[in-house]
């Protein structure tokens, strides 16, 4: 496939749909209530949010130069006017990891 060298190619993934375990979440609690438009909740999901490195060495591996992320919240402000230094280390890190992993 032909496209120009400033052309990204990439996957992304949603905080709440990949992090799991997010209990604080606004969409977690909306996936409880009755009636809900959610088929069943995220619960565990894939636990991205402990595996960020390896859901960036599997990007790698692909050999995509691109990847949007999300994170929720809660993971950074787990409660009002509180924010987590040790979520803002995670965020920070993964970012950081992204930004040289894919080399863009």
């Amino acid at each position: 496939m032909n496209k120009p060298d400033h052309f990204l190619w990439g996957v992304s993934t949603a905080g709440h749909q990949t992090d799991g375990g997010d209990a604080a979440a606004d969409t977690t609690f909306l996936e409880h209530v009755e009636p809900t438009v959610f088929k069943e909740p995220a619960g565990d999901a894939c636990r991205s949010w402990e595996r960020w490195e390896d859901d960036l060495n599997c990007v790698a591996e692909m050999g995509l130069n691109a990847y949007r992320f999300s994170v929720e919240w809660c993971r950074i402000e787990q409660e009002e006017g509180s924010v987590s230094a040790p979520s803002c280390f995670i965020e920070s890190a993964s970012t950081g990891s992204s930004l040289i992993s894919l080399g863009s």
